[in-house]
């Protein structure tokens, strides 16, 4: 993970803690724009190619079934 080496670059540049949240997320925002466009230009749902081969249904601790 990155984040684990840039934090102690931050500090050594001087940039106090309290930013390191908003640095790690301000670093990864072109990232997180560039899926929204592409999802928004796919428009279509991604669907999993597997099918569940796990356990049938089973019921919910305190449902009435």
């Amino acid at each position: 993970n990155v984040d684990l080496y840039a934090a102690p670059v931050f500090w050594l540049l001087g940039f106090p803690p309290e930013l390191n949240t908003p640095l790690f997320a301000g670093s990864r925002v072109a990232g997180w724009c560039a899926h929204v466009i592409e999802q928004h230009d796919n428009n279509r749902l991604i669907r999993p190619r597997s099918l569940y081969v796990g356990p049938e249904l089973r019921p919910y601790p305190g449902s009435p079934k």
